[in-house]
């Protein structure tokens, strides 16, 4: 079920699987490291992957039928991957090179399989090779799910000049960052500049407004 032999890798890679079915790789370069993960994720979640990519894209209709349209009407206004090239060119060179070896390694993997999962069954789906941008589109999905909670409990803070220095911080922090995987100095200059906010002003705010 999994490929082994005349694969695109500079020296041998081992897999081992453990008794829980955790895949643990070894290899002798990154960019044999990526490639293999991609096969690896590939084989155990090419389905889920194909619909987190419907999902993050607003083709949630593709699947389920014209009553999701409203649904995916509000994702394509968000429009998650629109950033999504200007992510890429500004990646390191490095950074770059192992994500394509990733997306590398999943359509490596698609492009041998026969049976499909099924999801694609399910929904009706036909097979698109992977790209860049679609693992960076999902990544911005997956950050505004992990992360929404917090913009919710700031519009309900009651303390607006508290509310509006912390907005600041975050602004200020966005702005002096890059979109890459860079150095991390470079990704917060400013942020020993900005003003710290009480994390016990915090709690009490947040005990008071009942959050």
């Amino acid at each position: 079920a999994f490929p082994t032999a005349g694969l695109p890798v500079e020296q041998p890679v081992e897999v081992r699987w453990s008794d829980r079915m955790v895949p643990f790789i070894t290899a002798e370069t990154d960019g044999d490291a990526a490639f293999t993960l991609g096969l690896v994720h590939a084989h155990l979640r090419l389905g889920q992957m194909t619909l987190a990519r419907q999902l993050s894209q607003g083709r949630i209709s593709e699947m389920a039928g014209p009553w999701t349209t409203d649904i995916d009407a509000a994702i394509r206004a968000f429009d998650f991957g629109r950033a999504a090239p200007e992510i890429l060119a500004a990646m390191p060179p490095e950074s770059r090179f192992w994500l394509d070896r990733y997306v590398e390694g999943i359509n490596h993997y698609a492009g041998q399989l026969e049976d499909w999962p099924h999801e694609f069954a399910v929904g009706d789906l036909e097979w698109e090779p992977w790209r860049p941008e679609d693992t960076i589109t999902i990544g911005r999905v997956s950050g505004i799910d992990i992360n929404w909670g917090v913009w919710v409990s700031l519009l309900q803070l009651e303390d607006q000049e508290l509310r509006a220095r912390i907005l600041a911080r975050v602004d200020a922090l966005s702005k002096g960052g890059k979109a890459t995987f860079g150095d991390s100095d470079a990704t917060f200059t400013g942020l020993k500049a900005l003003e710290p906010v009480s994390y016990t002003h915090l709690r009490a705010h947040e005990t008071e407004a009942d959050l």
